[in-house]
């Protein structure tokens, strides 16, 4: 029993002593061990071993955070260098005689850029520039600082930004800068600028402002942009009118479809025209049927080009010109192939002008409308931007064609144009057979 007892305390004294010294063992050197059959693991550096203890839950070790990427902020200026920036940017301006060269443009823009990226005291500089020097140069300038204003985490530069752009819009002396100012805003749908572009395009009295500021509460897009578009369309005042019209042709909904598809009904001409438009520029297929159902109906040339040009906008010259044609070929009077006519009027561009070319040399077609096709060719649009190709066209008409009414129509307008016309080449007669020999007796 006592050998018992002291191989007992023998073995407990040896655990003990291992246990003890286990820690204090050099950092980084082996110690390789392998379990016993008991459940103690022997250490082969000591041959020892070590007694068994009960496994300890041990807490996970701590991972190391991944350091986060800090964002690398663009260097601010110093006031010093805003104020070099700011003289460098004067002294371009007053560099420029007529129009700046492109070279001068991108000096302006680096500027501009460098200004409005340095924080509030770059865009307070920038800004006394802009206000103060030529329209041309600000507007470049007013579109690098919209071009900072866009970038992502810029809030302070666009808070800035957008007071600056509501100070040039409501102070400054020219006008196309003034417009270029309410263009960004809408562009960039500046929500804060609402009121102020509202009473502009109630109150302005340059037309070009009116209307910019119309379409700008249009691309802004809200509810309230919307509702403020409709509250002056319905107000009287035709030139006001006509711009909410216009710039209801950048918002979507339905108050703003249902109010068009009525003025388009219901409005006068002009108004009616503009809804027309406007409804195509909107990109809705759905009213097409209200467009073709209104051309189908209208008396007024204008507006049955608008809304061919609203159809056309809507789904391209392809297909509108061939339900024109379509009109035309199934038309039970003049009057009605009158207005499909003008409907090509509408279409304008190459597209509108080959569509005509096409009915003035359909021999399937009555000679009068024919020539009206012929006169429709007398419009500003082609005189101006297609005219050596017209000119080319009624030439020959003029000369080839059949039908002697249809060719005087080509002359007469080549005649009202100041073109002389070629010659016709008289045609070689035949020669005369060679006489016959006399008959031999």
């Amino acid at each position: 029993m006592r050998t018992q007892i002291l191989v007992i305390t023998i073995v407990v004294l040896t655990g003990l002593i291992l246990y003890l010294e286990w820690p204090s063992q050099p950092a980084g050197r082996g110690k390789e061990s392998r379990t016993t059959g008991t459940g103690g693991r022997l250490d082969k550096e000591t041959g020892g071993r070590e007694h068994a203890v009960t496994a300890q839950p041990t807490s996970a070790p701590t991972p190391t955070p991944t350091p986060t990427p800090t964002k690398k902020e663009e260097p601010r200026m110093t006031k010093e260098q805003i104020d070099k920036a700011k003289e460098q940017l004067k002294a371009v301006f007053q560099s420029i005689e007529e129009t700046a060269t492109d070279q001068q443009k991108m000096k302006i823009r680096d500027l501009s850029r460098s200004l409005a990226i340095a924080g509030e005291s770059g865009i307070s500089a920038l800004g006394e520039v802009v206000m103060s020097e030529r329209a041309d140069c600000a507007a470049v300038a007013l579109q690098e600082l919209a071009t900072v204003m866009r970038l992502p985490g810029r809030h302070m530069e666009k808070a800035q930004g957008t007071a600056l752009l509501l100070k040039v819009v409501s102070n400054h002396q020219n006008v196309s800068v003034r417009c270029a100012a309410v263009a960004l805003l809408g562009e960039m749908k500046i929500e804060e600028s609402l009121q102020l572009l509202r009473e502009i395009a109630q109150t302005a009295s340059a037309s070009e402002l009116k209307q910019e500021a119309a379409i700008s509460i249009g691309k802004i897009g809200s509810a309230k942009a919307v509702q403020a578009l409709l509250d002056i369309a319905r107000n009287p005042g035709e030139a006001e009118q006509v711009s909410a019209i216009r710039g209801l042709a950048y918002s979507r909904g339905p108050e703003a479809v249902n109010f068009l598809v009525e003025t388009l009904s219901e409005g006068s001409d002009s108004l009616r025209a503009e809804a027309a438009l406007a409804l195509g520029k909107m990109g809705d297929k759905n009213v097409s049927t209200h467009l073709k159902d209104s051309f189908l109906k209208e008396t007024s040339d204008a507006v049955i080009a608008a809304c061919a040009e609203g159809l056309t906008t809507l789904q391209g010259s392809s297909e509108t010109i061939g339900w024109l044609r379509e009109q035309m070929s199934g038309a039970k009077s003049e009057g009605d192939k009158l207005r499909a006519l003008t409907g090509l009027v509408g279409i304008g561009g190459q597209s509108g002008r080959d569509a005509l070319f096409a009915v003035a040399k359909d021999d399937q077609e009555s000679e009068s409308i024919r020539i009206a096709a012929i006169q429709k060719l007398d419009l500003p649009e082609f005189r101006e931007n297609m005219k050596e190709s017209v000119i080319q066209f009624l030439k020959e008409v003029a000369a080839e064609e059949k039908s002697e009414a249809v060719r005087s129509a080509a002359s007469v307008m080549l005649d009202e144009w100041g073109v002389t016309k070629e010659p016709k080449q008289p045609e070689e007669q035949p020669s005369p057979p060679p006489p016959e020999p006399p008959e031999e007796k």
